[in-house]
């Protein structure tokens, strides 16, 4: 169904009493590349007290006018809460950085996972006081387990309750080998006919690579979940003004797979690199302002050739070779090193790009954690105004140097150009739309957003109300749903007929307390924006109403989403009905 400008949209009409005093501060169009850098000396101390003077900032080896400079100390971060009866996806943050915890199931095994619970509460009860810290965690989605609070019982007991994961993607590789595999070995080592025995060699080398194979789309599909895990959260930390510390504690993460080099089989198979998500990963962490600091909680590693093994046939070297269709000097372990290796380049990439640090092969996860946070407190922001011309999707070098000697410094290294659009609004109805509209999903931030809730000032028909015929036969009242878009996080073009042209899709659900989808309604608006209207909007925002239905008793939650079709840019707020109810009755029409 199509809105009506008139109706829906309206940049003159206040919606609500005292909506001048939006929580949401309107940007301007001008855009900055922002760079935070944490400097350190050869200790690895924080160094303070640098000024504008002593940075020099190049993209693509030329000189860039640093137009805002800023030293962070490591204060206490204070957050805005909006005014009652607000509710947003934008957090503004003051006075320092936001710490967020990422649990990572998908790719951290069952046997490593209370050490690592155990590790996390140290870190949570030893952090300094007033520290506010989130926390999600990640298997196939992402879950936010405790918004950002500073008390630290809060945290320990979001973590207490967080019982054993198990992940059906993770390799294990001190598992006993292939069943298959060692039958097939005690057929070789049986038989004493040579060409009976080739025969037998062919044939494991054949279940070898098509094990590989296997083994290769497992990896890839752990990568890809993780990937899109990493989104979810920056889409929700977009809307957390500042940098963000993103303490990502994993037990692996592969975003290229490798054969072995001294493999017997076909040594292709099973390759794969995924340098196209790799680069939206990184280019969605770096433009949101996300330190990334994977930490792995497996501690300092054991080699498969060190541990116990109760499979006699494995001693035998041929029989390494043959099972793993390798030629190393100890096949058992080459796979665990290269995998290895592999899964901390990736690590090391990600963090390398976003501005953070990597930490492994250490029993102290907690004091890696402390360390990450206490590195990621005290930087500088430096801003400039990128160079236009640029090529869509090009990636941009930054460098960074500083005065001085002896220092190390830690900064994102360059972004990937936006991608031109190529005018064709992207429909409502995608895989992304359905990850963030499904209940307790953390919120998407890449368009900012407030509702405001009130009764309605006139009657409406109960077709245009969202949840009238579900709750029709039951004590029921209506809310009006007051919104205010942040217009800045919105694209607009220019068009012949000398107008400012753009699409937006306006989405709500009404779930019962299960996620059970008891109503839904979704509205795109072609909008042709004259001058006058676009220049309003620009100042105060762009404002729309909805009214919905909701049952006098109950629990459940509204979810409603803000998509800009011509960037695919969402965002998303959720309200339980309990609260939305008392914002209603509190409020006057």
């Amino acid at each position: 169904m199509r809105l009506s400008l008139a109706v829906l949209f309206s940049a003159l009409i206040p919606f609500a009493a005292g909506a001048q005093e939006s929580p949401i501060t309107l940007r301007t169009e001008v855009r900055l590349t922002t760079v935070d850098v944490v400097v350190l000396d050869k200790k690895g101390v924080p160094v303070s007290g640098l000024t504008k003077e002593d940075f020099a900032v190049l993209e693509n080896k030329q000189p860039q006018t640093i137009r805002n400079f800023e030293e962070h100390v490591g204060g206490p971060t204070v957050y805005d809460a909006p005014r009652p009866g607000v509710f947003t996806n934008a957090t503004a943050a003051r006075g320092g950085v936001s710490n967020v915890l990422l649990i990572d199931w998908l790719n951290t095994p069952p046997a490593d996972q209370q050490f690592m619970r155990d590790q996390l509460v140290k870190f949570v009860m030893t952090q300094p006081a007033g520290t506010r810290t989130a926390i999600f965690s990640m298997g196939t989605k992402v879950t936010l387990l405790q918004d950002f609070t500073a008390d630290p019982r809060v945290l320990q007991e979001a973590l207490r309750t967080l019982g054993t994961k198990f992940s059906p993607l993770i390799s294990k590789y001190t598992s006993p080998a292939n069943q298959n595999m060692v039958a097939m070995e005690t057929l070789y080592e049986s038989a004493s006919d040579p060409s009976i025995q080739a025969i037998i060699a062919g044939l494991m080398q054949v279940a070898n690579d098509r094990n590989t194979r296997q083994s290769s789309v497992v990896t890839r599909n752990n990568a890809l979940y993780t990937m899109q895990c990493l989104h979810d959260v920056a889409q929700y930390l977009t809307g957390v003004n500042g940098r963000k510390n993103l303490l990502w504690v994993s037990g692996s993460f592969p975003a290229f797979i490798q054969r072995d080099v001294q493999t017997t089989g076909n040594p292709f198979v099973g390759n794969e690199s995924m340098d196209r998500e790799m680069r939206a990963t990184q280019n969605l962490l770096a433009s949101g302002q996300i330190a990334l600091y994977p930490i792995d909680p497996r501690g300092v590693p054991v080699p498969p050739s060190q541990l116990p093994d109760s499979d006699d046939i494995t001693t035998s070297l041929a029989a390494q070779r043959r099972m793993t269709g390798s030629n190393s000097a100890s096949p058992k372990n080459t796979d665990y090193y290269q995998s290895q290796f592999a899964e901390h380049a990736a690590m090391e990439e990600l963090a390398d790009a976003t501005g953070g640090k990597a930490f492994f092969n250490t029993n102290d996860i907690a004091g890696a954690m402390h360390q990450a946070v206490d590195d990621g407190s005290r930087f500088y922001t430096l801003s400039y105004t990128p160079p236009s011309g640029v090529k869509p999707d090009q990636f941009r070098d930054i460098a960074v140097t500083v005065k001085g000697k002896g220092l190390h410094l830690a900064y994102r290294r360059g972004y990937y150009a936006l991608k031109s659009t190529d005018g064709k609004p992207v429909a409502l109805n995608t895989a992304k739309t359905s990850r963030a509209m499904q209940p307790m999903a953390p919120q998407s931030s890449e368009v900012l957003f407030q509702l405001e809730v009130s009764k309605p000032a006139v009657n409406v028909e109960s077709a245009k109300v969202i949840g009238a015929p579900v709750f029709e036969a039951l004590p029921h009242g209506m809310y009006q749903l007051n919104a205010l878009v942040d217009f800045s996080t919105l694209q607009f073009s220019p068009d012949t007929d000398g107008k400012m042209h753009g699409v937006v899709d306006v989405a709500t659900v009404i779930y019962d307390k299960n996620g059970k989808v008891l109503d839904s309604r979704s509205d795109r608006a072609t909008l042709a924006l004259d001058d006058a209207r676009y220049q309003a909007m620009r100042k105060t925002g762009m404002r729309y109403h909805q009214v919905i239905a909701l049952p006098d008793k109950g629990d459940g939650y509204v979810r409603v989403a803000v998509h800009d079709a011509t960037t695919d840019k969402l965002g998303t707020v959720q309200i339980s009905m309990a609260n939305l109810r008392e914002s209603g009755v509190k409020s006057k029409p």
